[in-house]
């Protein structure tokens, strides 16, 4: 039986060669592969791909930012899930910001309400209080949403900022641990496209917690 050393170094053999293939698409300017191997091996993330689609702040750009994140960081980092949750308040934003209130309700009741209510002991106490107070903007006159989003988007971009910083991948060698039910603390969410087919979902985006 191999030893746990052996084990520990082939996993660090694995890593260096996810890392230096990521190295070698991004010099090649195969940039869409690049991100795409980030996102499936969770080995990488790239910051200043990270912080650009934010300061675009357009609808695709923050999904696009919200599924790179959340795929690569673990959700039990209460900084990465802060930041995953002012993404998705962005998008939330975008829409109402353009008239479009179906699709600004639909993500609200679909993403951002799951979002506080599976995490509910992070947003603790506030969570109901910011869940009228986002619900109430869906009725806010133009000037009032403009407002509130101007301000957001520049907090968004500090806050991605000091979290990229802070936060880094996932371990290839990580696994969920069971909660006390004995069940893999996982929450699908779905994202949903927005386009002409309101009700289109993309490819969901798992998201865990700690226990």
């Amino acid at each position: 039986m191999a030893s746990s050393s052996s084990f520990s170094s082939s996993l660090q053999t694995e890593r260096e060669v996810v890392l230096a293939t990521i190295a070698g698409l991004r010099n090649a300017g195969f940039v869409e592969a690049q991100h795409a191997l980030e996102r499936e091996s969770r080995v990488a993330i790239d910051a200043h791909y990270m912080l650009g689609l934010v300061r675009q702040g357009d609808v695709d750009s923050l999904i696009t930012a919200d599924h790179y994140f959340t795929s690569i960081v673990s959700m039990r980092s209460v900084n990465a899930l802060l930041l995953s949750f002012h993404l998705r308040l962005a998008i939330f934003l975008q829409y109402l910001n353009s008239g479009d209130r179906l699709n600004a309700e639909l993500f609200f009741e679909q993403i951002l309400l799951m979002t506080i209510r599976h995490y509910d002991k992070h947003f603790s106490a506030n969570s109901a209080s910011t869940t009228a107070a986002l619900k109430a903007l869906t009725g806010a006159e133009r000037s009032e949403i403009e407002q509130t989003l101007t301000r957001h988007r520049q907090m968004l971009v500090e806050l991605t900022t000091r979290t990229l910083a802070r936060v880094a991948p996932v371990d290839i060698s990580d696994n969920d641990e069971p909660n006390e039910d004995g069940n893999v603390p996982l929450l699908e969410i779905r994202v949903p496209k927005f386009k002409a087919a309101r009700k289109t979902v993309s490819p969901t985006t798992s998201m865990d917690v700690e226990p």
